[in-house]
C-alpha cells in the first residue's frame, strides 16, 4: 500500500446528482470504505468487488430447503416401509403403506418439477460467463 506522504497530487471531478447517486450505491456495494479507493480502481482498470444480494433467492433457497425435508421425509417413511415389511411381513399394512409411500412420491415428483424452471433460470441469470 502506498504511504499518505507519496499521495500528494489531487484532482477533482464534478458529478451530476444522478451520478453522485450511481457512485454511491456502488460504494455501499463495494467492499471499498473511501470513494476515492473506488475511483482509482475503476479509473485504472483494476477488478472491484461488488456484492449484491436478490432478495428473491433466499424465497426459492427456502423453498428449495422445503423440498429437501419433504425428500428427507419420504426416505424416512421407506426405511420405515421396509423395516415393518421385514419385521412382520404382513401384506395388508405393507400394500398400505406402500400406497402411502407411492402417493407422496408422486406428489413429491411433481412438485419438483415445477422448480426445474426455476432453477434453470437462476443458473442463467447468476451463472453466466
Amino acid at each position: 500500500m502506498e504511504s499518505k506522504k507519496k499521495l500528494r497530487n489531487i484532482y477533482s471531478v464534478r458529478f451530476s446528482e444522478q451520478e453522485l447517486v450511481e457512485l454511491q450505491n456502488l460504494l455501499i456495494k463495494s467492499k471499498y470504505s473511501k470513494v476515492s479507493t473506488l475511483i482509482k480502481k475503476m479509473l485504472f482498470g483494476q477488478k472491484i468487488h461488488i456484492v449484491t444480494h436478490d432478495e428473491s433467492l433466499y424465497d426459492v433457497i427456502e423453498k428449495l430447503s422445503g423440498l429437501l425435508y419433504q425428500y428427507s421425509k419420504v426416505g424416512v417413511n421407506y426405511n420405515q416401509t421396509v423395516k415393518h415389511v421385514h419385521r412382520v411381513f404382513n401384506e395388508g399394512t405393507a400394500r398400505q403403506m406402500l400406497q402411502a409411500l407411492t402417493k407422496q412420491t408422486t406428489e413429491l415428483v411433481q412438485i419438483t418439477e415445477k422448480f426445474v424452471p426455476i432453477v434453470d433460470g437462476l443458473k442463467e441469470k447468476y451463472m453466466a460467463v
